[in-house]
């Protein structure tokens, strides 16, 4: 039985406006003075370009961050990086929250992420996210949309003694 699911991408607009930019750049430069196919240099810098951006956007476009929370534990998959769920079972988690977080500060921006001082997190947009500290002393923030959905479900896996409160 599935308590909660979230499927997250990125969708902040100024990234794909930062991708759109050098992308509508080389389409106006191909149209306004179509290249010289007798100079290979502008031909394939041109292309290339556009290519770079094109694949830079699929690849972007992509990432996928699922996270599923079940009487097992939590699962989490950041596609392309991760081919399957990986799990955290309830018995190797100490504490669990949802928590606002300053990605930048905290992780240096968005992503698969890694700090000395908080550990990993996983995270496509925005400042919450859901807690994780193991009992291995490791500690893990998967990034969330939905954080009253999950800190009502958190708090009533507390109450269920499914996640043990601070064990």
């Amino acid at each position: 039985m599935i308590y909660f699911i979230e499927t997250q991408k990125f969708k902040q607009w100024w990234i794909w406006l930062i991708l759109l930019i050098p992308f509508a750049s080389s389409i106006i430069a191909l149209y306004n003075s179509p290249p010289d196919f007798s100079n290979s240099e502008t031909l394939f810098s041109t292309i290339g370009g556009l290519i770079a951006v094109s694949v830079t956007a699929l690849l972007l476009f992509s990432f996928t961050l699922k996270t599923e929370i079940n009487q097992t534990g939590i699962s989490y998959r950041f596609m392309p990086f991760h081919f399957k769920m990986k799990t955290i079972e309830w018995s190797e988690i100490q504490d669990c929250y949802v928590r606002e977080y300053k990605p930048i500060m905290e992780y240096g921006g968005w992503g698969i992420r890694y700090s000395f001082k908080n550990g990993k997190a996983y995270n496509t947009m925005g400042n919450k996210g859901l807690q994780l500290i193991l009992k291995n002393n490791k500690q893990l923030l998967i990034g969330t949309q939905k954080e009253e959905e999950l800190t009502k479900l958190i708090e009533q896996l507390k109450k269920q003694n499914i996640l043990k409160a601070n064990a």
